[in-house]
């Protein structure tokens, strides 16, 4: 179950980068390529806590990773707004 989670969490920050220098609107693609690194990063951080070395600090810094993350990837999906000018 581990390797196919990391599988699926690698395709998903592979598939976010790929975004980058495509057609999607580059804050679109920034945003989604932002939550994705975000959201390894938080998971990342939950393997090391709980297998290699706990620190204190780690439930802060998972809740903050994760939460950005989630906003990144959920901001990314979002139309992009048109300004109008005057």
């Amino acid at each position: 179950p581990v390797v196919v989670y990391a599988l699926v969490i690698s395709a998903m920050l592979w598939r976010a980068l790929a975004r980058l220098g495509s057609e999607v609107p580059k804050r679109s693609a920034y945003l989604a390529a932002a939550g994705a690194a975000s959201f390894v990063f938080s998971d990342t951080l939950i393997g090391i806590n709980r297998f290699v070395v706990a620190f204190e600090a780690a439930p802060y810094l998972l809740i903050v990773s994760y939460w950005l993350g989630q906003w990144g990837i959920t901001a990314s999906s979002f139309p992009q707004k048109k300004t109008v000018n005057l």
